[in-house]
């Protein structure tokens, strides 16, 4: 069943496993979600349903707030990974960027792609590869003279949010509590008219 809401209702949020558990604030990625060997998988449908590739992140590294994911995709069923890419995050940056809750500021991570075995830095094209999948925004808006829309759902069971861009239809569902507190949960994208491709979170595994 869709449940679409507005998370500022404290009686709603104040179940919720939130930032320094405030009925005020959405959850978001903390140090301690970024053990070594944790990973994510999501799935990646076409309009007609099926699977057509499965993504991996997985913690190789972590000092301090500094964290190195590997990306790996594989598109036979997820039993054939391949790592291709890798992300340097510092894990303060992203979430200092969403400090002020109108103002976002600039952050960067530092990317590498594997070629020949040997990991070649990139500049990346933006941060998205890293805020499609953990949130950093811990603000709740409701107005539209904010940047965003904090709404709530249930995925498959799941009570998620999003933080949609006014005039967007496309954005993340992040968990809300639990394992999948500030994780992607789902995502829409739109192709062609008429045509929607889907990104589903698989349950947690470890390395």
């Amino acid at each position: 069943m869709r449940l679409s809401l507005f998370l500022f209702l404290a009686a709603v949020l104040s179940s919720f496993s939130v930032e320094a558990s405030t009925p005020n604030a959405v959850p978001v990625v903390q140090i301690e979600d970024f053990s070594v060997g944790r990973s994510w998988t999501w799935d990646y449908f076409d309009p007609k349903g099926q699977v057509y590739s499965t993504e991996r992140y997985t913690v190789i590294a972590q000092t301090g707030a500094r964290l190195t994911i590997e990306m790996a995709s594989d598109y036979d069923g997820g039993q054939n990974f391949k790592s291709h890419h890798r992300m340097l995050v510092d894990l303060n940056s992203c979430l200092l960027a969403y400090k002020n809750p109108v103002q976002k500021k600039p952050w960067r991570f530092q990317l590498f792609y594997l070629n020949r075995g040997q990991w070649i830095e990139t500049d990346p094209p933006n941060t998205l590869a890293f805020e499609e999948k953990f949130n950093c925004n811990s603000h709740i808006y409701s107005k539209p003279s904010e940047p965003y829309l904090t709404v709530t759902d249930v995925v498959d069971g799941t009570p998620v949010f999003m933080q949609k861009l006014w005039r967007r239809i496309e954005g993340t569902w992040f968990g809300l509590e639990g394992d999948a507190a500030a994780i992607a949960v789902a995502k829409n994208f739109n192709g062609s008219p008429g045509e929607v491709y889907k990104m589903k979170l698989r349950p947690q595994t470890s390395l």
